[in-house]
């Protein structure tokens, strides 16, 4: 079938040619009905003002509109709903790049229906080349790939997200480690490591279901997710046990955010799991990891953790913050 598609292509080019210099579109007009029928979205623009002079049905349906509604427009103003040429580096334009080589292209784009529905589309363009080997028309030919490309988030959702509480995972942890310190360093920001554990999950678990402990650990991750900035990364190790990474942190931004996360889960204690007389309850330790630090960031992790440990044995619901060694 592609290879049929690119031998009619090739045949509408010709004919495009031919047409454009007997200032007749009769020529291609049989062509032209012929693509009306390919399932990709096809079109053809002039190269010069981007101007729409052919739009295949498959086009025009995915635009949701019609034909007078588009021949004559320039392209970005049906697919983008812009005034303005696509531009690198957000948008790319495929007829850019083909302009700059001479050669076919292809780019990924985001399109839009009169509705504003979105579309992920590969495009991909072709020169209409004249006898002198030039042109003055391009074929536009645009694949839906909105599935390919949802299923594309997924697995990288999957690869970066904890599936019970959508915070990062610890997969995503060990990949971006490096990458999180060295920007850090780069920015000279300190880094904080805030090492968290819920208190009595294993008795929540076995007296009332794992079901019910799971809401509880995803109520708990929407509550630690309110407290901290957006740049911050909070991360569920597994089990009950998590991890913040806190940007641009100093001594006091572990027992900061920390305040701010027991504030919000006393007001949660007041509302949830009355019934089985539950409360959400966590033990934390700090850590913070200089800019100038030429230390691994694993051992400001066993700091915090260890400091943790402290707390759930010693304290309960409270934080131990660690700086050069130092207890607070």
């Amino acid at each position: 079938m592609a290879n049929k598609i690119t031998t009619k292509i090739r045949e509408l080019s010709d004919a495009v040619s031919e047409a454009y210099h007997n200032l007749s579109w009769k020529v291609a007009t049989p062509l032209l009905a012929i693509l009306d029928n390919v399932t990709d979205s096809t079109s053809v623009i002039h190269r010069y003002d981007h101007k729409i002079v052919y739009a295949n049905a498959a086009f025009l349906k995915n635009a949701g509109m019609k034909i007078d509604e588009v021949s004559g427009r320039r392209c970005y103003e049906v697919t983008r709903n812009r005034d303005s040429p696509c531009a690198a580096p957000d948008d790319i334009c495929p007829l850019e790049k083909l302009l700059e080589t001479g050669k076919p292209s292809s780019a990924e784009h985001v399109h839009y229906a009169k509705d504003g529905t979105l579309q992920y589309v590969e495009v991909r363009t072709l020169p209409i080349m004249d006898s002198k080997g030039d042109f003055r028309y391009v074929i536009y030919i645009s694949r839906d790939i909105t599935e390919h490309k949802k299923y594309e988030q997924q697995l990288i959702e999957q690869a970066n997200l904890d599936n019970l509480t959508h915070l990062y995972s610890r997969s995503f942890y060990e990949r971006n480690i490096k990458t999180i310190v060295q920007t850090a360093k780069q920015n000279n920001e300190n880094l904080g490591i805030l090492y968290i554990d819920l208190d009595g999950m294993k008795f929540l678990n076995d007296n009332h279901g794992h079901q019910r402990g799971d809401k509880i650990l995803y109520d708990f991750a929407r509550t630690l997710n309110s407290v901290i900035k957006s740049d911050d990364y909070p991360i569920r190790l597994g089990g009950d046990e998590f991890m913040v990474l806190l940007s641009n942190a100093d001594e006091t931004t572990g027992t900061q955010v920390i305040n701010r996360l027991s504030d919000a889960i006393n007001i949660y204690n007041q509302f949830n799991n009355r019934d089985i007389r539950y409360c959400v309850r966590f033990s934390a330790g700090y850590s913070m990891m200089p800019s100038d630090s030429t230390e691994d960031i694993s051992s400001f992790v066993r700091d915090a953790d260890a400091r943790m440990y402290r707390v759930k044995t010693e304290v309960k619901n409270g934080i131990a913050s660690f700086i050069d060694g130092t207890g607070i």
